[in-house]
């Protein structure tokens, strides 16, 4: 059965360490995704750069195979990692889970709008700022970091659905503050 704990501190303590998981996935995946972006534009247009950024070689235009297939591993196991894994636990785990991810993904996504205005001043020829700055750039303009966004977003619908359906299949079962139990179990 779901527990609907929620709002005990016993289930907030539970919570925090997924929380904080979710977070750190979303800061690796919108980097990685940024380095391997980066990367396949580069290798498309001939030329090799460095975690910088910087361009070090220039050659004849590639097909950046690796590159693609990091993208999509990578893919794969951050949804697995925010959807997948949690999904036999409580309701606030799946919750703290995919909303850690969602909070971190959706604040660097933001941060890479401004990034883009300010990359002029210190741009390479491809556009790109430097260094970090530049994974979070093209990391938060990616179409797959927005997608998985969604995806986290609708499995945070789906676990809070799951918890209304178990409140209303078994209201005397809840255990949070004001249920309707009215007594000793």
């Amino acid at each position: 059965m779901i527990s609907t704990d929620r709002g005990t501190p016993n289930a907030r303590m539970r919570a925090a360490p997924w929380f904080i998981g979710g977070l750190a996935v979303g800061v690796a995946y919108v980097l990685i995704m940024g380095i391997s972006t980066v990367q396949i534009a580069a290798a498309r247009g001939g030329v090799v750069v460095d975690l910088r950024n910087e361009v070090v070689e220039v050659g004849s235009p590639s097909t950046p195979i690796l590159q693609w297939f990091v993208s999509a591993v990578l893919g794969v196991l951050t949804f697995y990692a925010i959807v997948l894994h949690p999904r036999r636990r409580d309701v606030v785990v799946r919750v703290a889970a995919a909303g850690g991810f969602v909070v971190a993904a959706l604040a660097l996504s933001a941060w890479s709008l401004a990034i883009d205005d300010d990359a002029a001043s210190e741009a390479v020829s491809a556009g790109t700022a430097l260094g970090w700055k530049g994974w979070i750039q093209e990391g938060g303009t990616n179409a797959a970091v927005h997608l998985m966004i969604g995806l986290a977003i609708l499995a945070i619908m789906r676990a809070l659905a799951d918890r209304s359906e178990a409140v209303k299949a078994d209201p005397w079962d809840s255990t949070e503050p004001g249920s309707a139990r009215t007594g000793p179990a």
